[in-house]
């Protein structure tokens, strides 16, 4: 209601503004239906156009890409004929600012709330921050995971406790000092605990390892074979429902660009090791030993 009042009194004061209103509200639609935080791009483009900043009917690829990555506000509800859908909200403790924590844009100056990191008391607003804490948060916004929580990560495992090997492949036999530096660095980076002298579990599960050579020649990958032995395998209980992954489509980067307009600017990124900085959650542990 709010939004239509503002878009019928802008349009009758300057009938001309018309078709590059309904731009904004285009772009602004297209944010609500992703997913994304809207009311970020939103609010902020109205104070870069009543700036002179920014003007009705462009497209501001900063704000754009800033709402996009960040994610739709946890209490926003679209304004009327919008539609997106709802997240939970983070628990944000009485005296920090909501609107600067949960990802929104706080436009008071000095703002009467706290703007310091309630969880590590750092220069950074709640939603960005990394360090450990007890309730759930996204790993990474752009990949939805199933168990986004920072008690760990559940592979959605439902069989029985798979036949225990102590077997490792050919390959791990062939270059042993590959297997051990890898280990090694796994050990430093806290991704893996041990070695132990007895088995750390009374019931301990131990898939194979083995390592595959990477395009460039001396460079090596470990592999955990979590789908041996075949039909009493890890991965095999695990149904497929639990094991799909969606990622982003060219017709995700197509939308973007229809968006954004002619001479719009993209970029690709890559997360090193991105599968091995999820936690597992320790109720996990006992299905990924190894020998």
């Amino acid at each position: 209601m709010a939004w239509n009042r503002f878009l019928a009194i802008l349009a009758q004061q300057s009938p001309s503004l018309t078709p590059h209103l309904a731009h904004h509200c285009e772009v602004v639609l297209v944010l609500a239906e992703r997913n994304c935080n809207w009311r970020l791009y939103d609010e902020a483009f109205r104070q870069l156009v009543a700036r002179h900043e920014a003007q009705w009917g462009s497209t501001h690829l900063e704000l754009y890409l800033k709402a996009t990555l960040e994610g739709q506000k946890p209490s926003d509800k679209p304004a009327s004929g919008m539609t997106s859908t709802s997240q939970s909200s983070p628990n944000i403790p009485p005296g920090a600012c909501k609107e600067y924590h949960s990802g929104g844009y706080c436009g008071y100056v000095p703002c009467r709330y706290q703007h310091k990191c309630f969880n590590c008391l750092a220069m950074h607003p709640f939603y960005q921050c990394r360090a450990p804490v007890s309730t759930p948060f996204k790993v990474l916004p752009q990949f939805q995971l199933h168990h986004p929580s920072r008690s760990g990560f559940r592979v959605g495992f439902s069989g029985p406790l798979p036949v225990a090997t102590g077997k490792n492949l050919k390959s791990a036999l062939e270059y042993p000092q590959v297997v051990q530096a890898k280990l090694q660095q796994e050990l430093s980076l806290g991704r893996i605990a041990g070695p132990f002298q007895t088995p750390p579990f009374s019931q301990f599960c131990t898939s194979p390892l083995g390592v595959v050579e990477k395009k460039t020649p001396g460079t090596f990958r470990l592999i955990h074979h979590l789908s041996y032995p075949e039909g009493h395998s890890v991965n095999d209980g695990i149904p497929q429902t639990e094991a799909q992954v969606s990622y982003q489509t060219i017709d995700d980067a197509v939308q973007l660009v229809r968006t954004l307009g002619q001479g719009c600017f993209m970029a690709k990124t890559d997360i090193a090791e991105a599968f091995r900085i999820i936690p597992l959650s320790p109720s996990q542990y006992h299905l990924f030993g190894f020998q």
